[in-house]
């Protein structure tokens, strides 16, 4: 019988981070097919921001409110049903644009904001299903698996969506990606997870948002969680704005050089990811990960500052993105420990919704701070840094970080909604 279950467990992990890998190689594929091809239609660097804003405007407002459905339905058919919306929606804009016309801008936001509402959905939906098809013991190295799965599809969508745009143009790669996401619901369709308790009848959307904002502030050590993924994602937008103007004018290398320096941050989030999803939890509590990664990722960027030269960049991002790993790695599993099921997704919802009004300020900052530095964009660079510095020491002293692993009290099975 234990036999049958660890057997089982693999299948639905297995198939659960082959559909996941296989969506975010799509959403990948998508988001630089999307950009390439709005700025082919229109030529237009603000048409080119309202798209950027538009990716992260559902998942900052449907974040709290999607994180309640998937805590309210089966999370597998929310997984299912994400990946097959965006791919119907997908493959229906790509037939269209093939007549081409003013209209195919519209179609391409309109796509825009669904796929976003989706992934606002899919995401919450899969941190909260994984610790139901995982043994405890075996969160942390699961997630790690997970975690660089996903980065290794970020990585390998961002160079092909570029070069499969230039040989085939926007209608035919997007037909592809619509069925990249089909793809992946017939994988998540396998999926067998463990039935879940009957529920008691639930109060309505909003009293169970306001719930989970409750159940956060109250916290501690889930409320710090949440502030530092947002942290993070706050840190990363005035570097992705800033790095194609050092690349280009402060260096004078060619462009390709800005997908180089992306990916030494995402080869560095991989190694974190693998490296430390092998070191079991009780030879590395998740408070020392956070802590070591958070440091990692200050002192990465505070050298990119001090050292903005081509090759010193190389080390420099790659220990940032080593640290920004290490740092997820440790919030996702230590919210997962700590959550019970019931809450899991609401707290996943409002983890994701944080980071993504945090990287939409950033943006919206990043932009005129850019302009700003231009001649001293080392300064903005390094300034970054020591933020990141001070927010860790924040961290070193803080008692709510010391609460961050818990386990889920007696009572936390039969918790309210």
């Amino acid at each position: 019988m234990a036999a049958h279950k660890t057997t089982y467990r693999h299948s639905a992990f297995g198939l659960l981070i082959a559909g996941q890998v296989t969506s975010k190689l799509g959403h990948a594929v998508f988001l630089i097919v999307l950009t390439l091809y709005l700025k082919q239609l229109t030529d237009s660097a603000r048409v080119l921001g309202a798209a950027q804003f538009l990716s992260y405007l559902p998942a900052l407002l449907l974040g709290p409110f999607a994180g309640v459905l998937v805590d309210r339905f089966d999370r597998k058919r929310l997984l299912v049903g994400s990946d097959l919306a965006r791919g119907a929606a997908i493959m229906l804009v790509a037939a269209a644009a093939r007549y081409g016309g003013a209209a195919t801008v519209v179609l391409l936001f309109v796509l825009a904001a669904l796929v976003s509402i989706c992934q606002a959905v899919f995401l919450p939906t899969v941190q909260a299903l994984l610790p139901d098809v995982v043994p405890p013991q075996r969160l942390r190295s699961r997630n790690a698996v997970r975690g660089a799965g996903v980065q290794l599809a970020n990585l390998a969508g961002n160079a092909a969506g570029g070069m499969l745009f230039a040989a085939f143009g926007g209608p035919v790669v997007l037909l592809y990606t619509g069925v990249t996401f089909l793809l992946s619901a017939a994988q998540e369709q396998l999926i067998r997870v463990p039935r879940r308790p009957p529920r008691a009848h639930a109060a309505g959307i909003g009293a169970q948002t306001v719930s989970a904002l409750r159940y956060v502030r109250v916290r501690p050590g889930v409320a710090a969680a949440v502030v530092t993924h947002g942290v993070v994602g706050l840190s990363f937008p005035p570097l992705l704005l800033a790095l194609p103007f050092v690349v280009m004018d402060d260096l004078g290398l060619p462009e390709s050089f800005f997908g180089f320096y992306l990916a030494a941050v995402l080869a560095g989030g991989i190694l974190g990811y693998l490296w430390f999803g092998s070191i079991r939890s009780h030879r590395v509590p998740e408070r020392t990960l956070l802590l070591a990664g958070f440091m990692l990722l200050a002192l990465g960027v505070s050298a990119a500052g001090v050292w903005m030269q081509p090759i010193p960049l190389f080390p420099a991002f790659t220990a940032a993105g080593l640290g920004a790993g290490m740092v997820n790695l440790a919030l996702v599993t230590a919210l997962q420990r700590s959550t019970p099921s019931a809450r899991r997704g609401r707290v996943f919802g409002l983890y994701e919704s944080t980071a993504a009004a945090a990287s939409a300020l950033g943006f919206a900052l990043a932009g005129p701070l850019v302009d700003l530095f231009r001649d001293r964009l080392s300064v903005l660079v390094l300034a970054v840094g020591i933020a990141l510095i001070l927010y860790w020491a924040r961290l070193l002293w803080s008692p709510a970080v010391k609460k961050l692993v818990q386990s889920p009290g007696a009572n936390s099975a039969r918790e309210s909604m």
